[in-house]
């Protein structure tokens, strides 16, 4: 009788976890999709664009398309709706998966897909980061393709209510409750002025990752086949690079060959100023407008050749 009592209560307890677990995880998935302001807001507008606002032109790409890309003046110049969907410490892992969604739901005209020198190094962190696109699996399940790259036993994680939220509940909070700095069409500026000198760098050649390598492929591809007018920037840091990465080199020759729009501010004399730039990789809002102006420019300019 003991143990039959025993393994009763044992039942019962998973029981009440499961129905714990359930109940937390729906009360945490309707406010993680009620956010209004931070970085999780301006990714479920990125996906699912709730107000069905037209977007003409994507600006996509980590911490760096995020800061640098000024929508309202890239509308203005090309005269078409612009978001800013750059995501920080976001790999083309991310992209491509936030692509793979992206095309079914609204298709933009134009994708600027800002790269950085590591874009395709093998770095573990990439697969960590994928992460913030597990409140969304259930929603989106093409995104499994990507998330398993982390794991192969994310799906079996994801059983879990709770488990796609975890560590988020204070963001959580604070994007539903506590007013931060609205963003610009998903353009998040930084303001301040870089105090130290000019940064020299050399890459050594190295292995790329397949993984990344088939993203990026997959990218483009889909750009190709949905019609989708493709413009890889890299753009401005304040840093002399004295060689160019392997992630580079392959995404140049790549562009050559497909015959994509490669537009690189590497080495760009007119950048090399600290007043432009928050800190070394990031300009501040002044270079952003001044960057903005000029790569919407540019593109105006490959748009007339056509």
């Amino acid at each position: 009788m003991k143990v039959k009592t025993l393994i009763l209560k044992f039942f019962g307890f998973l029981i009440f976890l499961f129905i714990l677990d359930f109940g937390i995880g729906k009360i945490l998935n309707y406010y993680y999709f009620k956010q209004k302001y931070g970085e999780y807001a301006v990714l479920t507008k990125t996906i699912e664009n709730p107000t069905n606002q037209r977007i003409e032109i994507l600006i996509m790409g980590s911490s760096r398309a995020r800061r640098h890309y000024h929508p309202g003046i890239i509308s203005a110049t090309l005269g078409k709706s612009c978001y800013n969907a750059g995501y920080d410490a976001q790999s083309i892992l991310f992209h491509k998966a936030l692509l793979d969604i992206i095309e079914e739901k609204y298709k933009p005209e134009i994708i600027v897909l800002d790269v950085n020198m590591n874009e395709l190094d093998n770095e573990e962190i990439s697969y960590d980061q994928l992460s913030v696109l597990l409140p969304y699996a259930s929603r989106y399940p093409k995104l499994w393709n990507t998330l398993l790259l982390k794991s192969p036993f994310e799906r079996i994680k994801a059983i879990s209510r709770i488990y796609p939220y975890n560590s988020l509940l204070d963001k959580i909070v604070k994007g539903n409750i506590i007013y931060q700095e609205s963003d610009i069409n998903g353009f998040m500026p930084f303001y301040g002025m870089y105090g130290n000198d000019l940064v020299e760098r050399t890459f050594p050649e190295i292995d790329l990752d397949p993984n990344k390598v088939s993203a990026f492929n997959a990218f483009l591809a889909i750009c190709r086949e949905k019609n989708i007018q493709l413009y890889i920037v890299y753009s401005p840091e304040y840093v002399k690079s004295l060689n160019t990465s392997s992630s580079m080199n392959y995404i140049i020759e790549t562009c050559q060959k497909q015959g994509i729009e490669y537009i690189s501010y590497q080495n760009n004399e007119s950048y090399l100023k600290n007043e432009l730039f928050r800190e070394y990789l990031h300009l501040n809002n002044v270079g952003a407008e001044k960057f903005s102006l000029e790569i919407a420019s540019k593109i105006k300019e490959k748009m007339n050749e056509e």
